[in-house]
């Protein structure tokens, strides 16, 4: 039978949507529809930049928050199966 292996604490909400979604998912969405609104001649690059910032930045909001609960619906299922081996079911 596995040894249940106590998992690593759950980070917290604001580390989900502020630096994994809008830090490291909003910015390289902003920073990439700039570069194509340039690349197509629409606009300068800074200045599609700061067009695409509240679109990238609420992007970056829900895949936090979605990744968060998928991150604590994957945490409740790993502490259930502890549960039920200590429980020897």
């Amino acid at each position: 039978m596995n040894d249940p292996v106590k998992p690593p604490p759950m980070r917290s909400f604001w580390y989900w949507v502020l630096y994994r979604g809008c830090l490291l998912w909003g910015v390289p969405c902003c920073i990439l529809l700039a570069a194509l609104r340039y690349a197509s001649g629409q606009t300068t690059f800074m200045a599609g930049v700061f067009d695409a910032l509240p679109f990238g930045m609420l992007g970056g909001v829900i895949y936090g928050m979605g990744a968060y609960g998928y991150k604590s619906h994957q945490a409740a299922k790993h502490r259930m199966n502890i549960r039920n081996q200590e429980d020897g079911q």
